[in-house]
């Protein structure tokens, strides 16, 4: 389903990711669309997961507004930018994953979506793809 959780806590019904196929750093806007198995109240943190060898990079993009989710649900998140400064090209150049994580108002996740983030050198630098696991 493309979810991880510790119970049941949302059924991953649609998962929208734009643009594609363009630089890294691009902006980037992300629409899930879910069941909420029980009511829950919380907010999404969006990161981006970049796990080598020797290091693992975690860049915070945001979250979105705390709220009530019961039943049928979803969320937008949008950023400008991908700030990845400070972290190797060579690093970059690998799979990661784009993570939305849905964390309880109280404190702790409680389901995550991950998303594979392919990302490749070209001729203009870093580009992405991010794949929707449904």
């Amino acid at each position: 389903m493309g979810e991880e959780s510790k119970g049941e806590w949302i059924e991953v019904l649609k998962v929208s990711v734009e643009p594609n196929e363009c630089p890294l750093e691009a902006a980037l806007r992300l629409r899930v669309e879910f069941e909420a198995l029980r009511p829950v109240r919380g907010y999404w943190g969006i990161s981006f997961l970049v796990d080598t060898i020797d290091k693992r990079h975690v860049v915070e993009l945001g979250r979105t507004q705390t709220e009530d989710f019961r039943g049928r649900s979803s969320f937008e998140f949008h950023v400008e930018k991908i700030d990845v400064d400070g972290i190797e090209p060579s690093d970059l150049a690998n799979c990661g994953l784009l993570i939305a994580s849905l964390e309880e108002e109280k404190g702790g996740a409680l389901a995550k979506v991950n998303m594979v983030v392919e990302v490749t050198e070209g001729p203009r630098g870093l580009s992405r793809t991010i794949y929707a696991p449904i």
